[in-house]
């Protein structure tokens, strides 16, 4: 197995991916032998991956996010250079999302009308297969990667509840290089202490419109054909907190879940489960842990029961995507069913329970205006104001718009015949946004990088991508002075490692 790195973050070397792990550690449970490579912050990775091809393994694995398929990309062609018969496979985001795109293009299209409609298609097929699924996706292309035919291998979804799946084989990893810098402080702390990332359950069921995965099955069904819930008892949670903290001394745990309070029975539930583990270690002289995670707005709001519960549990920060400060721009293109105001209440929920809030923006939506970039550094200033009111500290981000496989503003783009015809090559969705043609293979074109790095390939109407970045950056600065939220000292672009890519 091999993790690829991600040279356009700040540092790639704070979580590793998660999926991945959960891979090998099946992989272990049906009894093979995994070696598990991570060329994470490597910058001789080409070299490294020479060096692994000359073991001569059976089979070489790879994940990447889509920023990351050029880099994987590159590992494939460095294994190959060394032996030509070697057989690699890749899945992971990226091959997911092409290989659902691909499979529902093909039901409206010729097949080489959609691999004229997209380059990424014909890069992924420069590996020897092309895997979407979960786990056991593993084990059913080791078994088929020996047979002709076709090279995009559909495995599904896991039916049986996420309990059977072994604790995460943490042990494949060097730990130490992503909770500590060299000089001994936390690379990534949540009050304070090390903190490693925790997914307690998948899928998400709301159809955002830029969102990465709303299109795909493995990403958005929150339970299983057998009707499994996806998500890990509360139970099993907690002992899984137990060995990371006993195994590495990881007392803070970032819940990677795409929206922690998707049900309220379950989300209460682990609450109370999380919050009497913590009574348990603290009668124990033991540090109790704490938590961050994302959360769906409106859901915060509808049921307020759970702010104090996740309080109670140890969480001390959320992260809620607000998106936007246009009810206009929320209503028509966002469509998360929010609202300014449904926002602005969730923000102030948290903070009254002592919890921060970080407000997750961007600017570059469809018909997007100055007018609604204005809107929504309001909208942040107005959080801004509730953090003094109630004196508990908050954070924000700003970022710009990057259409990703999976999304509804990617896979429903049409070609544009009109206006900007040169520099863009698609209209998106029903309102005008014109993006460039991007093939990952040769551009990481992330929606998030390391400052002074970004890369932007949208426009609207009225804003150019110079436009927007000029505005997101004029909007991040502005709101960080005004408030004296950190970071504000900074000329570059803020950029927080925990938007590190690749962690599921």
């Amino acid at each position: 197995m091999i993790n690829p790195p991600s040279f356009f973050l700040t540092d790639d070397k704070v979580f590793f991916s998660l999926g991945l792990l959960s891979i090998a550690g099946v992989l272990e449970q049906a009894g093979h032998t995994v070696k598990l490579f991570d060329l994470a912050g490597r910058d001789n990775y080409l070299d490294l991956a020479k060096g692994v091809a000359e073991h001569g393994y059976d089979l070489y694995g790879l994940t990447a996010t889509s920023p990351q398929f050029s880099y994987a990309t590159n590992i494939l062609n460095a294994i190959k250079s060394v032996n030509s018969n070697s057989h690699v496979i890749i899945g992971g985001p990226h091959a997911t999302m092409f290989a659902d795109l691909r499979k529902k293009r093909l039901q409206r299209m010729s097949e080489s009308a959609v691999y004229d409609s997209d380059p990424n298609f014909i890069s992924l097929e420069l590996f020897d297969r092309i895997v979407e699924g979960e786990e056991l996706g593993i084990l059913e292309a080791m078994k088929r990667i020996d047979q002709n035919g076709d090279k995009w291998l559909y495995t599904g979804i896991l039916e049986d509840h996420l309990d059977k799946l072994p604790f995460l084989p943490r042990h494949l990893i060097d730990n130490k290089s992503y909770l500590w810098k060299d000089d001994g402080t936390p690379k990534f702390d949540i009050d304070g202490g090390p903190a490693t990332s925790i997914i307690s359950q998948r899928g998400c069921p709301f159809g955002c419109n830029f969102c990465s995965g709303r299109n795909v099955d493995q990403f958005r069904n929150v339970n299983s054909a057998s009707g499994n819930k996806r998500a890990f008892s509360p139970k099993r949670i907690v002992d899984e907190l137990n060995y990371i903290n006993q195994e590495f001394g990881v007392t803070g745990f970032m819940f990677y879940d795409d929206e922690l309070n998707l049900r309220i029975d379950t989300t209460l539930d682990l609450m109370r489960a999380l919050e009497e583990n913590n009574k348990y270690r603290e009668k124990m002289g033991e540090h109790p842990y704490v938590f961050r995670g994302f959360v769906k707005s409106e859901l915060f709001v509808k049921h307020p029961e759970v702010a104090p519960a996740m309080r109670r549990a140890g969480f001390t920060e959320i992260l809620s995507g607000f998106e936007s400060g246009s009810d206009r721009i929320l209503r028509n293109y966002v469509r998360k069913h929010t609202t300014v105001k449904t926002n602005y209440e969730c923000a102030k929920l948290a903070l009254q329970n002592g919890i921060r809030i970080k407000a997750l923006t961007m600017v570059g939506q469809p018909t997007e205006t100055l007018d609604d970039i204005m809107m929504t550094q309001e909208h942040l200033e107005s959080i801004g104001k509730l953090s003094q009111e109630y004196g508990v500290p908050w954070q924000f981000d700003v970022t710009v718009l990057t259409p990703l496989p999976g999304s509804p503003i990617y896979d429903w783009s049409i070609p544009n015949g009109g206006r900007f015809r040169e520099e863009f090559s698609r209209v998106l969705g029903d309102g005008e946004l014109y993006s460039r043609r991007v093939d990952f293979a040769v551009t990481h074109a992330p929606y998030k990088t390391a400052p002074g790095e970004n890369e932007v390939h949208i426009r609207t109407k009225t804003l150019s991508a110079k436009d927007l970045l000029e505005l997101r950056d004029q909007v991040d600065a502005t709101v960080r002075r005004k408030f004296n939220v950190a970071g504000y000292e900074r000329d570059a672009p803020q950029k927080d490692i925990e938007h590190s890519m690749g962690q599921s």
